[in-house]
């Protein structure tokens, strides 16, 4: 691994002590942001890679497994829990949200209306293409293939909501 690469894993692992976990080969581009709560987490597993311009938002735990590659300017946003399992391959611009507004009352604004929280999970060898969502309760299926700008609503029984 470039000097460069192992300089910054450095770097994140002072600035955030124990709510960063960086396997053995796991990389981080250039420009990432990172916003960890005191309850928030980002796991990279072994040969992990985070690209460049990506935003990481945690007040829970986001987990990416082993060899997994999130393209660059992807967004991955936790309030309980997002987890890319091993092998995958998320697309540039790829949006992952546990977090989402209610729609019961779609006159109130959207800073009054409650807030739902469902884990999101892609599971080993799945693909995402990019600028793809993945709302709260999404479950992409072992090494499926979530098409470019596709939206994979939440779970829940919904033929439409769990790919495999």
């Amino acid at each position: 691994m470039p000097l460069r690469l192992r300089l910054r894993g450095l770097r994140l692992r002072l600035r955030w002590g124990r709510r960063i976990g960086l396997g053995k080969g796991a990389a981080v581009g250039r420009g990432v942001r990172l916003r960890l709560a005191a309850g928030g987490r980002l796991v990279l597993g072994p040969g992990a890679w985070l690209g460049d311009r990506c935003t990481v938002v945690a007040g829970g735990e986001v987990r990416i497994g082993e060899g997994s590659l999130i393209g660059r300017e992807s967004v991955l946003s936790a309030a309980e829990s997002v987890s890319i399992g091993e092998r995958c391959l998320l697309g540039d611009e790829v949006m992952v949200s546990d977090r989402a507004l209610t729609v019961e009352d779609a006159t109130r604004a959207d800073a009054e209306r409650p807030v739902t929280v469902r884990p999101v999970v892609v599971e080993d060898g799945a693909r995402v293409g990019p600028r793809a969502c993945l709302l709260a309760g999404a479950h992409v299926g072992a090494s499926a293939v979530v098409g470019a700008r596709e939206v994979v609503p939440r779970g829940g029984g919904a033929p439409w909501s769990t790919y495999s």
